[in-house]
């Protein structure tokens, strides 16, 4: 669980979780209330700590993260205590990170964060948004970090973000505006049903203009020649593997997020 004080460095924590041979198998923008973060925290009731801890982590949203790798909750702990918070944390509190001490806890708290009954609650605002997906072929690359601090080292807000794994026809409902105007519509309806994408809700002011300029032209290498600071430009492939997928139309913001 990436926590309040890392946000800023949300990106470059997952670039180092993918880059450790870690698999994302899900992962979550969420807020904790008190009683929440309690039950999240209960093995830690009692002690001199506690009260600082809750307060801290029911101060802001946290990103909940499910992963799976061989031996992944000792690696884990090992890449949190020797890498991650020396670089993001604060303190012992403000620590950039929580990491599950066992397999028994592991499995409570991905059900706590991922169950049907999660008290985790969504962050996601629907005002003054646009929708950005990381497409398939990042999204389980190092370079879905990446992408995701470009954004916010952009000065834009992540306010919701969700692991998503999209059936065929979920992608052509999502993308049909594009149906009979791109002629690569068929291609990227198979490109983003193949394979886990993460979607975010991005903030700014005039936030579907602002961000379609950070995204760049669709064509990768146009951008490349035009645009070379845009996130397609650096991370697109080809018209299909173009990295992001962003609203196009002011007044389709909010709908794309919902």
């Amino acid at each position: 669980m990436i926590k309040p004080d890392a946000y800023s460095h949300t990106g470059d924590i997952l670039t180092e979780i993918v880059k450790a041979g870690f698999v994302i198998k899900n992962l979550r923008m969420c807020k904790l209330d008190r009683p929440a973060a309690e039950k999240l925290y209960q093995d830690h009731k009692g002690k001199s700590f506690f009260e600082a801890l809750i307060k801290f982590l029911t101060s802001d949203a946290v990103v909940a993260i499910e992963l799976w790798g061989d031996n992944a909750v000792a690696k884990w702990r090992q890449l949190v205590e020797e890498d991650l918070r020396p670089r993001f944390g604060t303190d012992a509190t403000r620590n950039a990170v929580h990491g599950s001490d066992s397999a028994e806890n592991a499995a409570r708290e991905i059900e706590f964060f991922f169950g049907s009954d999660s008290a985790a609650e969504e962050t996601a605002i629907f005002n003054n948004c646009t929708c950005c997906v990381i497409r398939p072929h990042i999204a389980s690359t190092p370079k879905v970090g990446e992408v995701v601090q470009a954004i916010l080292d952009n000065g834009f807000e992540i306010s919701a973000m969700r692991w998503c794994s999209l059936d065929k026809r979920s992608c052509e409902e999502f993308l049909e505006v594009y149906s009979g105007v791109l002629p690569e519509y068929t291609m990227q309806v198979t490109e983003l049903s193949g394979g886990p994408s993460l979607a975010l809700e991005v903030r700014q002011e005039s936030a579907v203009e602002a961000f379609r300029k950070l995204v760049g032209p669709h064509d990768p290498q146009i951008a490349k020649a035009l645009r070379p600071a845009t996130l397609r430009a650096a991370f697109g492939v080809d018209r299909v593997k173009n990295a992001v997928h962003c609203t196009d139309l002011e007044e389709d913001g909010q709908l794309e997020v919902e």
